[in-house]
């Protein structure tokens, strides 16, 4: 299974680096922070496959296994953002930085606390 978390992490950061890739786009959002939500979502799903990739004890994940992903998330991301000033179109912006940022940390912890539950 930890494999399986590895390829999807690998394939799933190299869909967001093709997407990131992409000229921007006018779109209307459906909704307020529409952006931040997507990067939030993107992000913890980053999150969950590291965090799967990642040893665990019969008693779950450590709690730096958790910190770890978090930086591991928090700096694709920045580097991410890096990136997309380069393509038209595209803006580089803190507060995306900080959505990845936490999407990140969400999954993960979603993984850690489950895995923590699942070992009672």
């Amino acid at each position: 299974m930890r494999y399986l978390s590895l390829a999807c992490a690998v394939i799933w950061a190299g869909i967001l680096y093709y997407l990131s890739y992409q000229p921007g786009i006018d779109m209307a959002p459906l909704f307020s922070h529409q952006d931040k939500a997507m990067h939030v979502v993107a992000y913890a799903l980053l999150g969950i496959f590291c965090m799967g990739a990642l040893p665990k004890s019969a008693t779950g994940y450590r709690p730096v296994q958790l910190w770890v992903v978090t930086a591991i998330t928090g700096m694709y991301g920045l580097l991410d953002e890096y990136h997309q000033g380069f393509i038209p179109g595209r803006f580089s912006t803190t507060s995306d930085v900080l959505a990845d940022l936490a999407g990140g940390f969400l999954g993960a912890l979603f993984i850690y606390l489950l895995a923590r539950r699942l070992s009672r």
